[in-house]
């Protein structure tokens, strides 16, 4: 996996958004691990 806050504080965010990015992306994870798996 990319180094997340690397790639966010080159793109110049704050700490509150690298937050909240990163709850969102343990957020997407955790959904796709909930969805049914396609063969």
């Amino acid at each position: 996996m990319a180094n997340i806050n690397a790639i966010l504080a080159g793109v110049g965010l704050t700490d509150m958004d690298r937050m909240t990015l990163i709850e969102l992306g343990e957020w997407h994870e955790r959904a796709l691990a909930r969805a049914p798996k396609q063969e």
